[in-house]
């Protein structure tokens, strides 16, 4: 009796460990689509970044241009 008891509570032991390996395999996916959702907002958000600047720059030039017109 002692041995069934120990026999099926190491199944039950061994059933577990391979749902925590399952789970595990599946959090490791999910956060590998995270992490290249992330990867594309990161890359996003320096394009725009960028953009801004050069806007910003562009609106300098033409700031000072206009200011030159003006004191013409």
């Amino acid at each position: 009796m002692t041995d069934e008891v120990g026999n099926l509570v190491l199944e039950q032991l061994r059933i577990m460990r391979g749902e925590i390996n399952d789970l595990r395999s599946e959090m490791n996916s999910r956060f590998d689509v995270v992490n290249e959702r992330l990867d594309s907002l990161e890359n996003a958000v320096s394009g725009i970044a960028y953009f801004l600047a050069e806007t910003r720059g562009g609106l300098i030039s033409h700031d000072a241009r206009i200011a030159k017109l003006e004191q013409a």
